[in-house]
């Protein structure tokens, strides 16, 4: 049964409150809160979803409502989140395939006592999550067949306002992503990253993922973003909170897929303090650089680039980790250490002569 947790900034739990004779006979995997006066419970399945809306004490249910697919889902759920909307109105949505067997996603506005006022269906891609902005159109975040992150704008109607690949990110391989609005504007962007084969692939069958939270601007770009997460563990960001100071609070668990989902599944609490990322654009062309092996675990070798000055190693929020500095071979491969590194999502900046080339690389143990 849900039971409700409060932590502070500071990561300490405030309160505990369970559900018990309220929603015990429910699995519900889901809560939102989108009026103050009440919170969404969902309970997803293969072909439907179940929203209960609770008083903010938790002691009743006011109201409940069990949506229908349209869409063709396979085996897993369909649903894709609740979020407020205009006029004291929200929207639930879920995805699926059209009959033409165009991946797609069902926007269903509804009041506040569940009547449905309206209904669209946009082809959004793959996997994807929706969020509406203050004007009423939807940016939705999905992947392409290469799992590379993509956000799209649509209007009210379903019309593609744009469509955008952020370019900090593009070497990153995607699973499922969620964006919520940002106190501070724009979007808080969560999700799981595959790791990759030695081809560049998303390896899928690997149930190994690290967990990534970012930001991304109102134009659909990536502002920012932070891995974190335990090597061999498959690693989601649940929950996060906005502090007074722009601070980013959130909640890391780490499930064991090697043994059992029942053991040695921590939980990390990681307050973040963003700033916009100091990986640049390339100035050097990069297509024969390679980084190997990548994933790496104590040292890479980067080939392919030559009159390197400078080598410097920076996180994914931009800041400086490790740097090489000294005389380097004009003409050979270069080897940078990263034992003391955690694992992650890591940028290697070459600097020579003529320019700068930033290749990103990732820290597995």
């Amino acid at each position: 049964m849900p039971e409700r947790t409060t932590i502070s900034p500071n990561g300490i739990v405030v309160e505990k409150k369970s559900s018990r004779g309220i929603l015990e006979s429910y699995s519900f995997d889901f809560v939102y809160s989108v009026f103050s006066d009440k919170v969404f419970y969902v309970h997803p399945v293969e072909k439907f979803f179940t929203v209960k809306s609770v008083d903010a004490d938790m002691t009743k249910v006011i109201d409940s409502i069990t949506v229908n697919s349209e869409l063709t889902t396979g085996d897993r759920s369909a649903f894709r989140g609740i979020f407020p909307y205009s006029d004291n109105t929200f929207i639930a949505c879920y995805s699926g395939y059209t009959p033409k067997y165009v991946y797609s996603m069902a926007v269903l506005q509804y009041s506040r006592d569940f009547t449905l006022l309206k209904k669209n269906i946009i082809p959004s891609g793959t996997f994807s999550s929706v969020l509406p902005d203050e004007q009423g159109n939807f940016l939705v975040s999905a992947k392409d067949d290469n799992y590379e992150l993509v956000l799209k704008k649509f209007d009210k109607d379903g019309k593609v306002l744009w469509e955008r690949k952020p370019k900090i990110v593009q070497d990153l391989r995607f699973r499922d992503c969620t964006l919520e609005k940002s106190a501070t504007g724009g979007y808080i962007l969560r999700s799981e990253l595959y790791t990759k084969t030695s081809e560049g692939k998303a390896d899928y069958n690997n149930e190994e993922r690290y967990a990534l939270i970012g930001k991304v601007s109102e134009e659909g770009e990536v502002l920012w973003y932070y891995t974190t997460g335990r090597a061999r563990y498959w690693n989601i960001i649940r929950n996060f909170a906005e502090t007074p100071e722009g601070d980013i609070v959130f909640v890391c668990n780490s499930i064991n897929t090697f043994g059992s989902f029942d053991t040695e599944t921590p939980m990390q609490i990681t307050r973040l303090r963003p700033r916009a990322s100091s990986v640049g654009e390339e100035s050097v062309i990069s297509q024969d650089i390679t980084i190997s092996p990548n994933p790496a675990s104590t040292s890479f070798k980067i080939s392919g680039i030559d009159n390197i000055s400078e080598i410097k190693v920076m996180n994914s929020l931009g800041m400086e980790v490790a740097i090489r500095s000294e005389t380097i071979n004009t003409n050979t491969s270069q080897v940078i250490d990263i034992s003391t590194l955690a694992s992650g999502v890591y940028f290697a900046q070459c600097h020579t002569a003529t320019g700068v080339v930033t290749k990103p690389f990732v820290v597995a143990r």
